[in-house]
């Protein structure tokens, strides 16, 4: 009975490790549900995010900073708008399409042009012609032209000197005044305005002034007794007081100043210096550029001849573009007449006699 006993209660024990064998391996088994394969697919989805993540940490390498755009300064006392903002909205877009990205300045004052200059030396700008020397003189800022502007096909302009009806000749100037922005002439003396119009230094006291228009204005109330101008800035007056414009009278011009040039600094280097040249040159193809064109009253930009060249170490010589190295022989014969015989370049011919409205474009004025 004892051995009968012992051996079922071994068979009762061997069923039981049978059975709990078959669950281990019943549970062991993956389960078709729902539940699973959502977990599961969300868990693969997790991994591949994370190594594609891995995968670019390793092989995209950290990018370098970008370099800021390049500045662009200008300064025009005789050729600018009177709205700068403008200005400076169309030369970035006009720029912009030609694929070259900068920082546009404009500056109504010298001192705050020369100021930032220094602070910030830009790798181009408009200045008038006279800054090229003042810069490497005074500043340490040596620079080359990279293009000029035309009006009328011409590279210079000329100023009309006009005064009160009751001053026959310039030699009535003698100890008197005369109103005129001497930044366009100088960088700031009074000797390059009364050089200009054949005066002697000293002669007569020059009044500065932002722009020529004040000029007229103050000659107009009689506070000087003759102004500096462009013809251009002498329409202004005709249109917004032409009563004071009837009034006055040409007596002289100036000699030929050079329209403000397109430089390049130090900063620049020779291909974008040859980029600049022919982005400028490609304005009058351009809607925006043709509008940054009026606003400078330019018919164009010229590149000068040098900037193809290879650069030279120090400051770049003045190179006069080929339009007027081709106005040579033309300009040295009008420079022996009289100033008063010589015609504004594009502006027709000067006026011989006074008129109730000086005729500084060569057209016959209204009655």
């Amino acid at each position: 009975m004892r051995i009968s006993s012992e051996g079922s209660t071994a068979a009762k024990v061997g069923r039981r490790v049978t059975l709990a064998g078959m669950r281990v391996r019943e549970l062991a088994k993956p389960r078709n549900h729902p539940g699973v394969r959502l977990c599961l697919g969300v868990s693969l989805g997790l991994a591949s995010v994370f190594a594609a993540l891995s995968a670019q940490g390793q092989t995209e390498a950290p990018q370098p900073p970008s370099e800021p755009p390049p500045h662009f300064y200008f300064f025009s006392p005789d050729w600018r708008p009177a709205d700068l903002s403008t200005l400076t909205e169309r030369v970035h877009t006009a720029l912009l399409e030609q694929g070259f990205e900068i920082t546009f300045q404009a500056f109504a004052r010298y001192e705050d042009f020369s100021r930032q200059v220094v602070a910030s030396p830009p790798q181009f700008l408009i200045a008038p012609g006279w800054f090229q020397n003042t810069a490497a003189s005074d500043l340490g800022l040596f620079l080359q032209p990279i293009a000029t502007p035309l009006r009328h096909h011409h590279t210079t302009y000329r100023k009309a000197l006009f005064a009160r009806s009751d001053i026959k000749s310039i030699t009535d100037l003698t100890r008197g005044s005369i109103a005129a922005s001497i930044h366009s002439l100088g960088p700031g003396s009074e000797s390059a305005v009364l050089d200009t119009i054949h005066l002697e230094a000293g002669s007569a006291k020059v009044v500065a002034v932002p722009k020529d228009v004040d000029g007229l204005l103050a000659l107009g109330f009689g506070q000087v007794d003759a102004a500096l101008a462009t013809a251009q800035q002498y329409e202004l007056l005709v249109a917004s007081n032409p009563e004071a414009a009837a009034k006055l009278q040409v007596i002289a011009f100036s000699t030929p100043i050079p329209l403000p040039a397109v430089f390049a600094g130090q900063l620049a280097s020779a291909e974008d210096r040859r980029r600049m040249a022919a982005a400028l040159a490609r304005f009058s193809q351009s809607e925006a550029g043709h509008e940054v064109l009026s606003l400078l009253g330019y018919d164009s930009f010229e590149p000068v001849a040098s900037v193809q060249q290879a650069e030279q170490p120090g400051p770049a010589p003045v190179t006069k573009p080929a339009s007027q190295t081709r106005q040579g022989k033309a300009q040295g014969k009008r420079s022996a007449e009289s100033p008063m015989r010589q015609a504004l370049p594009g502006e027709g011919p000067a006026p011989t006699a006074p008129a109730e409205r000086p005729d500084v474009t060569g057209r016959k004025a209204a009655n």
